[in-house]
């Protein structure tokens, strides 16, 4: 029988199983080019269908760090009964009805007030044009160098008619709601869909919550038993990094972005500042977005206010420009710490490509998105380099002073 036996080839051996590899890639690549749309249909759906997940996920995640302060201080019941059932319970139960009053009196109080703000804009921005019209013709007819630029102006634009149509944009919300009837339908059942899918998101973030460390533990046990263990402990490790990175730089411009917008809404308020619920809550949402936040609110809110009485501008330019210095040198530092550790080249930078590529929420969240790859790459290039025996510091790598007046 020994001519059965087979000399493997440790060499060819190697070569083989690489080629099939790169083969069955191959064919995989061939399939998911020829089946392209359908690849996509079935990710979206598994996206729609793992949604209540996704949102029970980031519920969870966000209401963990109120939860885990109520939980600290609660240590007097494991004292008292060693037991964490109802520690847990008892934060999750005050962390839940605290954003749930939050909710009911941001719907009962200020969305009302925001309705009622909104009405009022409209109605005075439909006088505000009709009569710069009318002292735009009253200031022609009185000068005929005015009168003359008037002419040639007309000659190109029709005020008349920009006038007509910024009248009919604010005027015509039901008649817009008329002509897209036949969409309403799909648009409600939608708005339901994603409803029942925020109401399962909520009570898969109760499960999450209560049961996490059996959930990571879980997780944990899964990948030791697949995965090496000194794999596993990189992988917690860069999920310790990347939750510390992100979440903290997530939920922490949010708090920050929440005072800032109170802060806002309660110094307006005392000097009865025009619309000041609609104008803090776009100066409160705007902040959650990194560097270009304080001025994406600031202006569309001075023009609110510049259109009900132009010399509450000035006042909250000034009062808008102290905010933000506080919370810029003392609330955002204090908060956030160097959550991200990135250059304010960086920042920009990825503020500019996330918010290009997935729009306000890109800019929200491609902050800590740079970090965490900064940090990986960075880590891997350090290790390169310690490998190579080279020095790991920037500062190594300046041309020195001789390098520098050379090139001059």
């Amino acid at each position: 029988m020994n001519f059965l036996k087979i000399n493997w080839d440790k060499k060819y051996l190697t070569i083989t199983v690489y080629a099939c590899i790169i083969s069955a890639v191959s064919v995989l690549l061939v399939f998911a080019c020829i089946n392209f749309k359908y690849i996509i249909d079935f990710i979206s759906r598994f996206f729609r269908l793992a949604s209540p997940l996704m949102y029970g996920f980031i519920i969870a995640y966000l209401f963990n760090p109120l939860m885990k302060f109520c939980e600290s201080k609660f240590k007097f019941i494991e004292r008292k009964k060693p037991h964490k059932k109802l520690k847990r319970i008892l934060s999750m139960v005050i962390t839940y009805l605290l954003f749930t009053i939050i909710f009911v009196l941001f719907i009962a109080l200020v969305v009302p007030q925001i309705v009622s703000s909104y009405n009022d804009l409209q109605a005075k921005l439909v006088d505000y044009f009709n009569s710069t019209q009318a002292l735009i013709e009253n200031l022609a007819e009185s000068s005929a160098l005015i009168k003359t630029i008037y002419d040639r102006i007309i000659e190109f634009v029709d005020i008349n008619k920009i006038t007509d149509s910024l009248v009919e944009i604010l005027q015509g919300t039901y008649v817009v709601i008329q002509n897209i009837t036949p969409y309403i339908s799909n648009f409600v059942i939608n708005i339901f869909g994603q409803f029942i899918n925020v109401l399962l998101g909520i009570i898969f973030s109760i499960y999450f919550l209560a049961s996490k460390e059996k959930l990571n533990a879980q997780i944990q046990k899964t990948m030791y038993a697949f995965i090496k263990k000194t794999n596993v402990e990189k992988i917690v490790e860069f999920g310790k990094f990347t939750d510390k990175t992100f979440g903290g730089f997530i939920v922490g411009k949010i708090l920050e972005s929440v005072i800032v917008g109170v802060v806002t809404f309660v110094i307006l308020a005392l000097i009865n500042m025009p619309y000041y619920p609609l104008v803090a809550l776009i100066v409160g949402v705007t902040n959650v977005i990194p560097f270009f936040g304080p001025f994406i609110g600031a202006i569309p809110s001075a023009f609110i206010i510049f259109i009900a009485d132009p010399a509450y501008t000035i006042w909250f330019t000034i009062i808008i420009v102290v905010i933000q210095q506080l919370d810029g040198n003392i609330l955002g530092p204090k908060i956030l710490g160097n959550k991200t550790g990135l250059s304010a080249m960086w920042v920009i930078v990825a503020i500019i490509v996330m918010g290009g590529l997935y729009g306000i929420v890109g800019m929200f969240i491609g902050v800590p998105i740079f970090a965490v790859l900064y940090a990986v790459l960075k880590s891997f290039a350090e290790k390169r380099l310690a490998k190579k025996e080279l020095p790991i510091n920037t500062e190594d790598y300046k041309p020195s002073e001789e390098d520098h007046n050379e090139d001059i």
